[in-house]
């Protein structure tokens, strides 16, 4: 690659406050994240290629590399890429789309990956922009349902699940045939909903989560995150200076009764002593219109994400896709 880029595995100093200081989005949702350091050292596989100007990062792409699917859990720009100087904002973005696209042909055209994936938040121009330059095509949608409760319950019937435990490796089973899975059992921790004659009927991971929110999503967005402050019961749950919340994954529940998915989430919530979670979830959504989703949902709504992918022409993906929060937030 160019000289200007930089190419290593372990995050250095200079990685982690590049991306600490990172406002992700564009258009809808503004935030950052508020636990960066402790989040770069749990990917797995990790690749990191940083373009550098005057011994400072000004662009950043990460990968976690799971066998021939490299996912891309970071693609970061300074302000320098948002500069008034047209000739220097295009000669910036040039190099950087030349050589991410020659880096990408030739790790296809090897065999060393088969697909190069990621998320992008359609309200966030410039990444969709970059992606589709990058030749990046979009396959599918997700979305982001928030589940709240101002005093969650929690019940006798959800309990942890160890690792181990031969009816948690069963039920994980579950995912393997989905795209894109990898195997995250080891850093993530589960919870599971039992019935009265002890049969596991649900299980939920959890990926506790740290944001500053700048801006909420919705067409009020902005307005809201100004206000929160001061309306009384959501500004239990969302606390833009410091959102501490829950991210939902490797969600499997029983025949997908609506009742099961709202006694899991409100305990999980209570025995974590928090009001929020998140799940980025598929079409499954569209089956559970009887779930009370609290009082967030009706602030917030869903909100799309798009998965974007870059493959060599032999090689297909499909739905369903093998989502986890990290690799959201």
């Amino acid at each position: 690659m160019h000289p200007a880029f930089r190419i290593y595995e372990e995050a250095t100093p200079e990685l982690i406050q590049f991306l600490e200081r990172t406002i992700l989005g564009t258009n809808g949702a503004r935030y950052q994240h508020l636990n960066t350091a402790q989040r770069i050292k749990e990917l797995d596989n990790p690749l990191h290629i940083s373009l550098i100007r005057n011994e400072k990062i000004i662009a950043n792409i990460t990968f976690c590399r799971r066998g021939k699917n490299w996912y891309i859990r970071y693609f970061a720009f300074d302000m320098v890429f948002q500069s008034t100087s047209k000739k220097g904002k295009t000669n910036r973005n040039s190099l950087l789309r030349a050589e991410l696209t020659q880096f990408f042909r030739d790790k296809l055209e090897s065999g060393e990956v088969d697909c190069f994936y990621a998320y992008i938040d359609p309200k966030n121009d410039r990444s969709f922009i970059f992606a589709n330059e990058l030749g990046f095509t979009k396959k599918s949608t997700f979305y982001t349902q928030t589940f709240s409760r101002l005093s969650p319950k929690s019940s006798k019937s959800v309990k942890i699940l160890k690792f181990g435990d031969p009816i948690l490796e069963e039920k994980i089973k579950y995912f393997e045939s989905e795209s894109f899975f990898h195997d995250v059992k080891k850093s993530a921790e589960f919870y599971g909903l039992f019935s009265e004659d002890n049969n596991l009927i649900g299980i939920a991971a959890i990926n506790r989560l740290n944001w500053k929110i700048f801006r909420l999503p919705g067409h009020f967005g902005k307005i809201l995150t100004e206000i929160i402050p001061f309306l009384p019961f959501i500004k239990k749950i969302v606390v833009p200076n410091n959102h501490q919340f829950l991210g939902l994954d490797h969600v499997w529940i029983e025949s997908d009764d609506p009742k099961f998915y709202t006694e899991l989430f409100e305990s999980i919530l209570a025995i974590e002593d928090k009001k929020l979670a998140i799940w980025w979830a598929d079409s499954r959504l569209e089956k559970l219109d009887p779930i009370n989703w609290g009082i967030a949902h009706r602030f917030l709504g869903v909100n799309p994400v798009d998965l974007y992918v870059l493959n060599a022409s032999q090689k297909s993906f499909f739905e369903p896709y093998f989502l986890i929060s990290n690799d959201f937030s």
